[in-house]
């Protein structure tokens, strides 16, 4: 979910990729891949690809409920030619570019089984390389579930 400056905001579904190494029992690394689009056919106004690299902390390592927390960094590919009206002025907003800015948040896990487990996150991203005249907000918020196999 992002939105304008002073205008509409928006929040786009995503489907995507992750795969997390654990380098220590409450210590993940994860890299992830999302793919949003505003209507998923032709005509869409709005493709973001996240790309984030996270550090997990987790509060109870292998127990069947397991609270974490995350930071990392993001890199978000957007792709927008979106009509929006801002102020009560309509114009058109063209990207197609690459922001990049620190990400955190929180999630849990419950442990399905000795092999899988499903996942509930939330995270906020900072974007700092945006142009001034950008009238995108700086940031996002990002919810994501997910189904985890462990090999």
């Amino acid at each position: 979910m992002s939105g304008y400056d002073d205008g509409p905001g928006y929040g786009d579904f995503g489907l995507g990729i992750a795969a997390r190494y654990r380098l220590a029992e409450a210590l993940g690394l994860e890299v992830s891949w999302l793919y949003h689009d505003q209507t998923w056919d032709e005509s869409t106004e709005r493709i973001s690809q996240p790309l984030s690299a996270s550090f997990e902390l987790f509060a109870f390592p292998w127990a069947r409920v397991s609270p974490y927390a995350l930071a990392g960094v993001t890199w978000t590919n957007r792709n927008y030619d979106d009509e929006v009206t801002i102020r009560g002025a309509t114009d058109e907003y063209r990207t197609d570019d690459v922001l990049f800015g620190p990400h955190g948040g929180v999630g849990i896990e419950f442990a399905v089984g000795q092999q899988a487990s499903v996942n509930f996150e939330a995270r906020a991203i900072g974007y700092m390389n945006q142009e001034r005249d950008d009238c995108s907000t700086a940031g996002a918020v990002q919810a994501t579930m997910g189904a985890n196999f462990y090999f």
